[in-house]
């Protein structure tokens, strides 16, 4: 019965270990995020290349699984061709003392979409202004011949969740849309393990 147990103990650490081994980690190479919305009844966007994007993947023969996945955007890293609308958007999103926007997934469902393509739905948490509210996310990733994967997608995001508005000064020479559409793409390149110390 020892016996026993040993050898099922052994064979446990191994297939953990090589379930640890054939995980990746990933982080943002190139990216760029970008927010649509309405003021006035006219559109407004606000876009961001400054990404801080990390994730844990497993790709191999033909399937993809996630086990970790955190996106971090510096509020006044967005930025419109409007500099007036720029302060306006950075008082709404309280960006004093709110200065990060924070995507964390929880729950990852992946989908084979034809070769080295997938789609994935992801439940995650979403911080905006210091509010987190569970926001699912639904993605299109290809995997290129380096390695390097390409996702991109789009959601909708109501700011009154997030309880974002302008001041009530503001509100009578702006009236703002509540729904904003959040497009990104983003190419994650896998992480190269520090060099060990001689």
């Amino acid at each position: 019965m020892n016996k026993l147990l040993i050898i099922f103990t052994v064979a446990t650490v191994f297939m953990l270990k090589a379930i640890s081994v054939s995980a990746q980690n990933y982080s943002a190479f190139q990216g760029d995020i970008l927010v649509l919305g309405t003021a006035n009844t006219r559109s407004w966007s606000l876009q961001t290349e400054t990404i801080d994007c990390k994730a844990t993947i497993d790709v191999a023969k033909g399937k993809m699984e996630i086990s970790a996945l955190s996106l971090l955007i510096k509020v006044e890293d967005l930025k419109g061709h409007n500099v007036w609308m720029n302060t306006y958007a950075y008082k709404a999103l309280k960006a004093y003392p709110f200065g990060d926007i924070i995507y964390k997934g929880v729950y990852f469902t992946e989908s084979p979409e034809g070769e080295n393509s997938f789609v994935i739905k992801i439940e995650g948490n979403l911080t905006i202004a210091g509010v987190t509210r569970i926001t699912p996310v639904l993605v299109k990733a290809y995997v290129g011949e380096k390695g390097n994967i390409i996702c991109s997608g789009s959601t909708p995001i109501k700011m009154s969740d997030f309880k974002v508005q302008l001041p009530p000064s503001e509100k009578r020479r702006m009236e703002v849309g509540d729904e904003v559409i959040l497009s990104f793409s983003i190419e994650l390149q896998p992480m190269v393990p520090p060099s060990p110390l001689n």
